[in-house]
């Protein structure tokens, strides 16, 4: 049995003040890992798809502009 706070919302403050963020995000067929501003935020998840996934949606607060993506 899972705990009741599975899958729930999870945040993490940058820790920089300014307005880069250096990100990386790695996906599988079952969790999610992130690391921003050279590994000083790093998260962890792992949810239970119920359809195979083929697309993802980053988004933000305020203008998001990229520099450099890679898929």
């Amino acid at each position: 049995m899972f705990s009741n706070t599975f899958a729930k919302k999870t945040f993490a403050r940058q820790l920089r003040n300014n307005n880069l963020l250096k990100l990386h995000l790695f996906f599988d067929k079952a969790s999610a890992e992130m690391f921003a501003d050279d590994r000083e935020i790093v998260m962890t998840d792992i949810f239970l798809p119920t359809e195979d996934f083929t697309r993802f949606k980053l988004y933000g607060d305020g203008k998001v502009f990229f520099t450099n993506a890679k898929a």
